[in-house]
């Protein structure tokens, strides 16, 4: 007797594996196509730059997208009813390993990653994402008919939400939270919940932005300081005009290559901005020396340096002169003179 015939025989359901979803794999490979000529054509300058080879950034990309497609291929091969028995397991084990990672060795200012001796790093914060949507899909399918109150459609995915976001941000790993945020809603909207629930979100999350703007004056020094502390070579604020004659503040912020990751994480965290334009500087500098130098008040640093005509500045240094200011009552710009001429008459 033929297998398929037996199985119905003895009532045991038989599941099919679909055919290939042409039109959705066309579509996905247009994507990824599309994104690699994308990052090819934005990354191909800076990686020739910095590593000389223009390929240095696309090339491990191109291995990924066939990681990707392999994986997807196969993931299209499996029944996808085991994702639910898989669901809430999966999420239990990322929770651990987000716990596990804050007890690991900063990188960056950041905990994110798990070292995995003679493997790699795994990233917990990856398999959280899948989690998510295992556990958001799982719910969504046995309750879609019940999806528009907020027990059900609000309450099991905030709960869900507010724990894997809070560990994140512990992290700290904002733009990882933003994308696992903006993932869930999407599932939520997608599977039924009402939509007085995302306007109510809304209006919360203006509020919040229009309360961090009111404080934005007090939050642009503080994170100054804080991107100082953490090795910023400068730090500076304007007062400009934004959109819609918005009122705002651009903050810039000057740093080694090998800072950045550290530096953005605290601007992100410290500040209400979301997003952040980078660009590569080049610095021209002439040559300088330091000098002590002796005042009425005490010694001070000078930096002292040669023009292209050479000739000489002297900057004498801040915060000597503010202490000896401060220690003997005399005024700021009188210790600054009198160590800015003792500079260059020692010369």
């Amino acid at each position: 007797m033929h297998k398929a015939a037996a199985h119905a025989k003895r009532g045991l359901p038989l599941r099919h594996l679909p055919a290939m979803d042409l039109p959705f794999l066309v579509l996905v490979l247009t994507l990824v196509g599309f994104g690699l000529v994308m990052l090819g054509s934005a990354s191909g300058a800076v990686a020739l730059y910095r590593r000389g080879d223009a390929f240095a950034y696309l090339r491990p990309q191109l291995l990924y997208a066939a990681m990707g497609i392999a994986g997807l291929w196969l993931a299209s091969r499996v029944d996808y009813h085991i994702f639910h028995k898989l669901a809430w397991p999966l999420l239990g084990v990322s929770l651990v390993l987000l716990v596990v990672v804050l007890f690991m060795p900063e990188y960056n200012g950041c905990k994110r990653w798990l070292v995995l001796p003679g493997v790699g790093t795994l990233q917990p914060s990856e398999i959280a994402k899948f989690a998510v949507v295992l556990v958001f899909s799982h719910i969504i399918s046995l309750n879609h008919d019940r999806m528009r109150s907020f027990a059900v459609g609000v309450l099991p995915f905030a709960l869900v939400l507010g724990v894997v976001a809070a560990l994140m941000l512990l992290e700290p790993h904002l733009s990882g939270t933003l994308l696992i945020l903006g993932i869930g809603a999407v599932l939520m909207f997608v599977g039924g919940t009402g939509l007085r629930w995302f306007v109510l979100a809304g209006v919360g999350g203006a509020a919040a932005i229009g309360a961090a703007v009111v404080v934005m004056p007090d939050l642009v020094p503080y994170a100054a300081d804080r991107l100082r502390e953490a090795g910023a070579r400068e730090v500076y604020w304007l007062p400009v005009y934004c959109k819609k004659g918005r009122p705002g503040w651009q903050l810039q912020v000057i740093c080694a290559h090998e800072d950045i990751e550290r530096l953005q994480t605290i601007i992100f965290l410290e500040t209400t901005t979301n997003g952040i334009r980078r660009q590569v500087m080049e610095r021209v500098c002439l040559p300088r020396r330091f000098e002590q130098v002796t005042t009425p008040w005490g010694e001070v640093s000078v930096k002292v340096a040669t023009l292209p005509d050479g000739s000489e500045r002297a900057a004498p240094e801040y915060e000597d002169c503010a202490r000896l200011a401060r220690e003997h009552g005399v005024p700021l710009q009188r210790v600054m003179q009198t160590a800015q001429a003792a500079a260059l008459q020692f010369e």
